[in-house]
C-alpha cells in the first residue's frame, strides 16, 4: 500500500543537475588556480578564450547533469506509476451485498471471482424495524459449517 510521489521525478532531475553543477564548479576552480601562473591576457580574443575555457566545464557538466537527472526521472516516474497500477493483483473472492425493503443489510455473499460458486453466505435477521441485526449467521459453504454471531 504504497502511496506514489510524483515529486520524485523532479527530485531526481534536481539532483543531478546539482551534482553536475557542482563538479564542473570544481573543475572551473582547478582550471582556474592553473590559469593564474599564466600571464595575463593582453588583447581581447585571450581573455573571450580564457573565459570561454572557465565556463564551459560548468555549462557541459550542468547540462550532462540534467540529462542523467532526466533519464533518472523517468526511471523514477516508472516506479512511482507502478505503485498506482500494478498487473501482479488478482482478484480471490467477490462479494455482494443484498439489502431489505428497509434499506438495511439482509445478505452478503462471498463469491469465486467468476461468481459462479457462493463460499460463505452471511444472514442478517432484524427484529421489526431496527436497524441493528439481533442475530448474524455466517454460513461457510466451503467448510459445511454454520456459525452464529450475536
Amino acid at each position: 500500500h504504497q502511496k506514489p510521489d510524483f515529486a520524485k521525478p523532479l527530485h531526481a532531475v534536481y539532483g543531478w543537475t546539482g551534482k553536475g553543477f557542482i563538479l564542473g564548479a570544481d573543475i572551473t576552480v582547478v582550471m582556474l588556480q592553473d590559469m593564474q601562473c599564466m600571464p595575463d591576457p593582453k588583447d581581447k580574443n585571450t581573455a573571450e578564450l580564457e573565459i570561454a575555457i572557465m565556463i564551459t566545464p560548468l555549462a557541459v557538466c550542468t547540462a550532462g547533469g540534467f540529462v542523467v537527472g532526466l533519464a533518472d526521472g523517468i526511471r523514477q516516474t516508472a516506479l512511482e506509476l507502478n505503485k498506482v497500477v500494478t498487473n501482479r493483483e488478482v482478484v480471490v473472492t467477490c462479494t455482494t451485498y443484498e439489502y431489505d425493503a428497509l434499506n438495511r443489510l439482509a445478505y452478503m455473499r462471498m463469491l469465486t471471482p467468476d461468481r459462479k460458486r457462493v463460499l460463505v453466505l452471511t444472514q442478517f435477521e432484524y427484529k421489526g424495524a431496527e436497524t441493528i441485526p439481533f442475530r448474524t449467521v455466517v454460513k461457510s459453504l466451503a467448510e459445511g459449517k454454520e456459525r452464529e454471531v450475536r
